[in-house]
């Protein structure tokens, strides 16, 4: 017959000591990323406050008819760059017009993957009602009329979704090194100058950062269970992030081919994971897919910059001269608004860049070579560093950010790729490709297209995380060597002792 033991014999064993001492880990844990958090937040909110506050002045015929007060997406309001794309379908979208263009005859667009306006949307719909609407950020007409952009408002929202990034950062570095690696990883995070200047700026990258970790998190727990609700949950978070940012896609085959393969279970459980995964991304992907058939001549499938992209990266001003491996729109890089409207709406105009772009590829292969190195060097400062800063304050970068975002970047290099040799030395090859996933993908994109630092920005974490490991892995080590020396020198003071014979005492013979 069992018994049951006492409430108080329970709680003295063995096991109940383990989780005690587990759960003060774990509180320890959270506390001080809790300060981390608070730290990051109030990094990117002060950032938003006092480095964008503007105001950006709306200029016609030489005198302003406007303003609001916030920097400018774009050098000005008359030179505006993608910024100004995500402000306005997120506030279309929050009207109910949807992805169509803001002015003329109003066609059909997808310059790019719907997340970030959908996202952003949110701000706008919220701060276009009471009560918020009364701290909404006013645009007053020289006419009287008042609007709003919600490019303040939309901007605080990056600053959340960056500190969100810290936390999972952090949770990714302790999933692959443990407490210290995973508090680490989210200080890097949370001071790291290129990650917290996306999150003051209206580009896709903030958001495509939280995706592409939430994807590495996936394939981490793919690898640990490999059920089928696993995968279909990895290929779900992989479509989210090619919904951000179009090249994304590329992390569907490789995360979810090697992770599916890895077990030797057989071919046909192999086939289900991956199926389950390609499952998980046609749902995410196939609304926004339907919806983009329904309104183009042309195939499209995510958006229609990839042919824009191709052409102002395959012409004469980025294949020769000082802005090799770059982006242009002049000397016949890109057509003019007139002749974009003869060809047709953008899937036709996107289909006819792409021949463009590959009819230059074929009259100067042998030039080639020379300009991915150049492509690939810029987007991992490789290559004219200075020059990049100089081309990235254009997209709102300031000078005094980029700066100690390269020095810091260059820091982080060295510990980097000691946590990958950590992590390979370990045995644990799949975690270290998992990381290095997001890597390939952004030399992939700079390849096909051209070098630019805001590429990297998916990159980033893994740089940071297999740093925190690396400086992890190295203090483990010293404490380690620092503990041996110690015994050593312990058993060699104890062995003396023993061997150490009093004067006093009678020696062997003698009564």
């Amino acid at each position: 017959m069992s018994t049951v033991a006492a409430p108080h014999e329970a709680s003295t064993g063995p096991n109940a000591a383990v989780q005690q001492l587990t759960g003060r880990r774990q509180r320890k844990f959270t506390r001080l990323l809790m300060v981390i958090l608070l730290g990051a937040l109030g990094l990117r909110v002060g950032y938003v406050a006092f480095a964008k506050k503007g105001p950006c002045n709306i200029v016609a015929e030489g005198r302003v008819i406007s303003s609001y007060r916030s920097e400018c997406t774009g050098e000005s309001a008359e030179r505006p760059n993608d910024q100004l794309y995500y402000n306005v379908m997120a506030n279309q979208i929050a009207d109910g017009r949807g992805f169509v263009g803001a002015f003329g005859d109003h066609p059909e667009v997808a310059d790019h993957p719907p997340m970030t306006s959908v996202v952003l949307a949110s701000v706008s719909w919220l701060f276009d009602r009471e009560p918020l609407v009364r701290f909404a950020d006013e645009t007053r007409l020289s006419n009287g009329v008042v609007s709003h952009t919600f490019v303040r408002e939309q901007r605080y929202l990056m600053a959340l979704i960056g500190t969100l990034n810290v936390l999972l950062i952090g949770l990714l570095g302790r999933r692959l090194g443990g407490d210290s690696a995973g508090l680490v990883a989210a200080l890097f995070a949370a001071l790291y100058p290129n990650l917290w200047v996306n999150d003051g700026l209206l580009f896709a990258e903030t958001i495509a950062i939280t995706t592409v970790i939430g994807s590495m998190l996936c394939a981490l727990r793919c690898a640990k269970a490999s059920g089928s609700g696993n995968y279909l949950l990895l290929g779900a978070t992989i479509a989210l992030a090619a919904l951000t940012r179009a090249e994304l896609l590329l992390l569907a085959p490789l995360l979810v081919i090697p992770l599916a393969a890895r077990r030797r279970d057989g071919f046909v459980k192999a086939t289900t994971r991956v199926t389950a995964a390609a499952v998980g991304c046609i749902v995410v992907m196939s609304p926004w897919f339907i919806y983009n058939q329904g309104r183009f001549e042309h195939f499209v499938m995510n958006s229609t910059n990839d042919g824009l992209a191709l052409a102002g990266s395959y012409c004469d001003p980025v294949f020769y001269g000082d802005s090799i491996g770059l982006w242009a729109t002049e000397d016949g890089c890109s057509y003019t608004p007139e002749r974009e409207a003869s060809i047709g709406d953008q899937s036709e105009v996107s289909t006819a860049y792409r021949a463009k772009a590959f009819e230059y590829f074929k009259n100067h292969k042998s030039r080639f070579p020379i300009v991915v190195a150049a492509r690939v060097g810029r987007t991992f400062s490789l290559y004219a560093p200075r020059a990049m800063i100089s081309y990235n304050k254009g997209e709102n970068r300031e000078p005094f950010v980029a700066w100690p975002g390269l020095i810091a970047y260059y820091l982080l290099l060295a510990p980097a790729l000691i946590g990958v040799g950590a992590l390979i030395r370990c045995r644990e090859r799949l975690n270290a490709w998992i990381l290095a996933t997001p890597v390939i993908t952004v030399t992939a994109v700079s390849v096909v297209t051209y070098g630019q630092t805001r590429f990297r920005a998916t990159a980033e974490p893994s740089l940071v995380v297999c740093a925190a490991l690396g400086i992890v892995w190295c203090a483990d080590g010293v404490r380690r060597r620092r503990s041996v020396r110690n015994r050593a020198a312990q058993e060699r003071s104890d062995t003396a002792d023993e061997l150490q014979v009093s004067p006093s005492a009678p020696q062997l013979g003698e009564v």
